[in-house]
């Protein structure tokens, strides 16, 4: 949208690396808010550097074979490893209870209505810039709100 037909070719990468946005958020959540608060450094050192060994690994194999496809597939099986090392420190049990106390339903509704606000709102805009701005706008509008919305309600039951 942004940079014009000259970065065409980086849509293969970014397709493959997009499941990696998700495995990050939950790596951070796991190490830094989980381990790192219960003094337990090493095990997220260790995740982290068996994903750069996996990366390495995986960029020498796949990239003279997938070239740009290859270094995101390894960036994502990095990704994939470094979570797979901190649920097994934190143990799963651990894992379960933290997105127990998660509104995911929230969540999950906040996203797809924020996403079809954006998506609905650029219908009639011409300017790639002002897309951009308003399909954001309304995308945090709209998945704000119902985050809000229901922090708002799971306070007010806490109280009753």
């Amino acid at each position: 949208m942004l940079a014009g037909g000259e970065f065409a070719g980086a849509a293969g990468p970014l397709r493959i690396l997009m499941p990696a946005l998700v495995i990050i958020v939950v790596s951070n959540v796991i190490g830094m808010q989980m381990l790192v608060p219960m003094d337990r450094e090493k095990p997220v050192a260790a995740a982290a550097a068996a994903g750069a060994v996996t990366d390495l690994l995986l960029n020498f194999i796949l990239i003279p074979h997938m070239a740009s496809d290859g270094a995101a597939a390894a960036t994502l099986a990095a990704e994939i490893i470094v979570l797979i090392c901190l649920v097994y420190s934190a143990g799963v049990s651990k894992i379960r209870e933290m997105f127990r106390e998660m509104p995911l339903l929230a969540i999950t509704a906040a996203a797809a209505a924020g996403s079809l606000a954006g998506i609905m709102a650029v219908r009639s805009i011409d300017s790639a810039v002002l897309r951009l701005a308003a399909s954001g706008l309304c995308y945090f509008a709209v998945g704000g709100g119902i985050i809000l919305t229901d922090e708002t309600i799971r306070r007010k039951k806490e109280r009753i």
